[in-house]
């Protein structure tokens, strides 16, 4: 009604009001498809940004299952025989001393002691077995001896988004045998 009142009082001859009507109705059409598309682009936005914290969180998850494997595989690593590997020295039970190295044998304790110093093979075995374990799907992993540990007891395990599309950064694991507590 105001509408009709103010084309009154601006005397809009009668054969314009239809134009300016028109006028209106396109302007306000324009307003509701600009703001329906920006409320449309917003949506796909907010989708992609869930889907890709989504997939942030899936590979996440992974990887700590992986993680998770690989701490099992260190807390039963021996070195036994005079050499490294899984199978359980003097004990059954993982977390005891008599597990990890041999306690009642003088040349396999030297020889325990001996690859203790070593920076390259104490640690090989383990390595070789998380190597067969498989690697996280949409991930790279690469495990080696930890170059700040200067007695190479500590190994790092990196992972990194394999591909492009997701920049989540690496994660690196340091891990050191129960084992290799028992070192001199």
């Amino acid at each position: 009604m105001k509408a009709i009142l103010r084309r009154a009082r601006l005397h809009i001859p009668p054969g314009q009001r239809g134009e300016a009507l028109l006028v209106e109705v396109l302007v306000s059409s324009m307003v509701l498809v600009t703001a329906f598309a920006m409320a449309a682009s917003l949506s796909g936005i907010t989708a992609r940004a869930l889907r890709t914290t989504e997939d942030v969180t899936t590979l996440a998850l992974a990887v700590s299952e992986n993680i998770a494997d690989i701490n099992d595989l260190a807390s039963r690593y021996t070195y036994c025989s005079g050499k490294a590997g899984f199978t359980a020295c003097n004990g059954d039970t993982p977390g005891d001393a008599t597990y990890y190295t041999p306690k009642n044998n003088a040349t396999l304790m030297d020889d325990f002691q001996a690859a203790c110093g070593l920076t390259t093979s104490f640690n090989t075995s383990l390595i070789n077995e998380i190597n067969t374990l498989p690697v996280p799907t949409g991930m790279n992993r690469i495990v080696s001896t930890d170059t700040n540990d200067l007695q190479a007891r500590r190994f790092r395990v990196t992972y990194s988004v394999t591909g492009t599309g997701t920049n989540t950064g690496d994660r690196v694991e340091l891990i050191l045998p129960n084992v290799a507590t028992f070192c001199p």
